[in-house]
């Protein structure tokens, strides 16, 4: 076993993909349960509308579901609404190699993107992350 500290193993994780899919999927299945508990639709009102079984909605929420564009696109309809994807600049160079470029180069004092509730959201439903330095 290495002596890493929590900083290195997080900053390990924080450098993988699957750390940056783990989050959307958050901030997507966080956004799905508050627009149904805003209309008042529960998980068996939503798998009707989808077509699908409740167990099979059960499964989207508790993480162990592979969302597609499609399905999320399906699920944003079933709600009334629509699905928005986009690209924001990171707080931080997603890849090791990036680091020197983006110290190099001017970045506004904070990126704004969607992120969940419990991550300091403003309003309007953005966090304010810092700017890469």
């Amino acid at each position: 076993m290495t002596d890493k500290s929590f900083a290195e193993m997080f900053a390990e994780a924080e450098a993988s993909p699957a750390y940056h899919v783990e989050g959307v999927v958050l901030a997507f299945t966080d956004g799905v349960q508050r627009r149904m508990a805003a209309q008042g639709v529960s998980r068996a009102e939503l798998a009707r509308r989808l077509g699908t079984s409740q167990a099979y909605v059960t499964k989207l929420f508790n993480g162990s579901a592979n969302f597609t564009v499609e399905t999320m696109v399906k699920i944003a309809m079933a709600l009334g609404t629509d699905l928005e994807i986009g690209l924001a600049r990171p707080a931080v160079a997603a890849w090791p190699e990036d680091l020197a470029s983006a110290r190099r180069r001017r970045v506004p004092e904070a990126v704004t993107a969607p992120a969940p509730a419990d991550f300091g959201a403003r309003e309007d439903g953005h966090a304010v992350y810092p700017a890469v330095a």
